[in-house]
C-alpha cells in the first residue's frame, strides 16, 4: 500500500499475494478502505500477469 494514500501505516499493512495449488491467494489489510486500495492498486493492475502465471 502506498505511503501517499495511508501514511506511515503503509509499513504495517504487509499486503501480499501468493499462488497456492494453482490458486491466487491475497492477504490484505483488515480495514475496508485499505482492502479496497489493495484491490484497486495492487491486484487488479496485475490480473493479466496473474492469469498467465496460473495457466503456465
Amino acid at each position: 500500500l502506498s505511503y501517499k494514500d495511508v501514511g506511515t501505516a503503509a509499513m504495517l499493512s504487509r499486503a501480499s499475494g501468493f499462488i497456492v495449488n494453482r490458486k491466487a491467494v491475497f492477504c490484505l489489510p483488515g480495514s475496508p478502505d485499505a482492502a479496497s486500495l489493495g484491490l484497486k492498486k495492487l491486484i487488479l493492475p496485475e490480473v493479466g500477469h496473474l492469469l498467465h502465471e496460473l495457466h503456465r
